[in-house]
């Protein structure tokens, strides 16, 4: 009997020991980092998952899983754990990362970091000057809206409350002239006061530049600044828009443009016993851009007749006293050509400033 118990002790230990260290295929329980390893193979595919989870005395729990598979005969690593029953279960559920979207973001330029004033931005297109009609010279005075439409045939004067009212300077002319005007607002300086009408004319008819309304506010100003500053000089620019690019029959209107320059000549103005009279500087216009047609038309048919203009009208105001030795052009003033904006008529800002300079510097 005793070795009838001794026998069934062993097959009794001999069976615990042989169902130490397996665990059930769906088993989840938390295994501690205790591992014997060992091999086996299989015939067919195989997937084993060996899980470990260790739980510290506060809410952090580190679980790795680990899946190994083969479809036809393969090494399958196993793992022999002890299980501790003091360990709860634990599931995690992790969620799939958050996928963040790049966007680039535009760098400042330098106009938006720059400290923005209309000098700085600059007058690059004819929209600029027509935005700066409608939201700034009809609005200070500065403009009036004489023309039919648009900015043709408006009229830019100084206002004699500006600084530059009685600056000793005078501009008269064409749109090119209100741009003077105009960038001379934009820059904040104060060097010659201007009376120009957009796509205006010195021969008579529509778009007079001086007309005798104009003639006589020039006159007003003249006499404050000789009041003022004892002196006054003006700057008088022939017009692009009288001008024959087809033909060169410019005689009329090179006519019309010295006695218009002759008559402001002979205004005068008498203070304290002494009489004063304007000096008066004739200055030639350039034509248009080399790059492209001008509103359809060539720009070398354009530009052909520029430097033929201008060589009579400088013989012409040799011919009169007032005006004899004061003649100078735009192409003279900026030692070339003269820059234009998108329209190719209109003079750009650094041709402007070149011009204000010259003025200025007399």
């Amino acid at each position: 009997m005793k070795q009838i118990g001794i026998v069934i002790l062993l097959i009794t230990f001999i069976t615990l020991f042989s169902s130490c260290g397996k665990v059930s295929e769906n088993s989840s329980a938390v295994l501690p980092s205790e591992i014997i390893e060992t091999t086996g193979t299989a015939p067919t595919q195989t997937s084993l998952s060996v899980t470990t989870a260790t739980t510290t005395s506060g809410n952090s729990t580190t679980v790795t899983s680990t899946t190994i598979s083969n479809s036809q005969k393969a090494a399958i690593q196993t793992t022999n754990v002890t299980v501790s029953n003091a360990a709860p279960e634990v599931t995690i559920a992790l969620e799939e990362p958050t996928v963040y979207q790049t966007i680039p973001v535009a760098q400042p330029t330098e106009e938006t970091t720059e400290v923005q004033n209309d000098r700085i931005a600059g007058f690059f297109a004819f929209s600029d000057y027509t935005s700066w009609a409608q939201y700034t010279g009809y609005q200070n005075g500065s403009l009036v809206a004489d023309g039919v439409s648009g900015i043709n045939q408006d009229y830019f004067h100084t206002l004699p409350d500006a600084d530059e009212y009685n600056s000793g300077c005078i501009v008269i002319g064409d749109s090119r002239c209100c741009q003077l005007g105009i960038y001379q607002q934009r820059a904040g300086l104060h060097d010659h006061a201007t009376f120009a009408v957009w796509g205006g004319h010195y021969v008579s008819g529509y778009g007079g530049i001086m007309t005798d309304e104009h003639f006589h506010e020039v006159e007003r100003c003249f006499q404050s600044q000789i009041n003022s500053c004892q002196k006054s000089s003006i700057y008088f620019f022939a017009t692009v828009n009288d001008y024959d690019c087809w033909n060169n029959n410019n005689s009329s209107y090179i006519s019309s443009a010295v006695s218009t320059a002759e008559r402001l000549a002979s205004m005068s103005y008498e203070m304290n016993g002494v009489v004063y009279r304007p000096e008066i500087f004739v200055i030639g216009f350039d034509g248009c851009w080399l790059t492209g047609d001008l509103f359809g038309t060539p720009q070398d048919v354009f530009n052909r007749y520029v430097q033929d203009y201008n060589d009579k009208l400088r013989n012409a105001c040799s011919a009169t006293p007032y005006l004899k030795g004061r003649f100078t052009t735009v192409m003279e003033i900026v030692s070339g050509k003269a820059g234009f904006i998108d329209d190719g008529l209109h003079y750009s800002d650094d041709t402007l400033e070149a011009i204000r300079a010259y003025i200025s510097n007399r």
